[in-house]
């Protein structure tokens, strides 16, 4: 047997019954399902409930629907929170950047690691990511330094040791073959 559909008022009471109002900070606290954090609220008749992100309803009650292209971005950084006033329509960029991923931590930076400015003509970009030119010259110097010391003076490679193996055996062959004719 299948309900009838709940009037638009009884849902904003369902809904309205499934948060908690925290005094100190303004948030309303999902009480209800949640997943990854944000809170899931089903709307219309029981067999064919639409399942919505409850901070997506709580926006769209006050704000009409969130515009294309934009997603909603909770301004107090609590991901259970529907109150509608912390909510702001933004690009995923803005989003993302307002956060605390490893993205928005790396996009926060003004420096690289070793204290060089990442701006002006010290910046290289490669595919969306931020390099220090000074750094990155010092290490393709190094790799290039590296790569010469993989080889030894005749072209050999030398395995990761300090010495050939082709020539120091080149030269035990003839240091040998010299010994014995000497007959030492």
């Amino acid at each position: 047997m299948l309900r009838e559909r709940s009037s638009p008022e009884q849902i904003v009471r369902r809904f309205e019954s499934r948060y908690i109002p925290e005094p100190n900070s303004g948030c309303w606290i999902w009480e209800g399902s949640l997943k990854r954090g944000y809170g899931h609220f089903s709307v219309g008749p029981a067999g064919r409930n639409k399942i919505s992100q409850a901070h997506v309803f709580s926006y769209e009650m006050k704000h009409g629907s969130v515009p294309p292209g934009l997603q909603l971005d909770h301004l107090c950084r609590v991901r259970c929170c529907v109150n509608h006033r912390h909510l702001q329509a933004v690009t995923c960029r803005v989003n993302v950047l307002r956060g605390i991923s490893p993205a928005a931590e790396n996009a926060k930076k003004t420096h690289c690691k070793h204290g060089h400015s990442l701006s002006g003509d010290n910046l290289y970009l490669s595919e969306g990511f931020r390099y220090c030119k000074i750094c990155r010259d010092r290490t393709r110097k190094r790799w290039a330094s590296l790569r010469k010391s993989l080889y030894c003076v005749n072209g050999h490679h030398q395995h990761g040791q300090s010495y050939c193996r082709e020539c120091n055996l080149t030269h035990a062959q003839h240091y040998w073959k010299i010994k014995k004719e000497l007959g030492l």
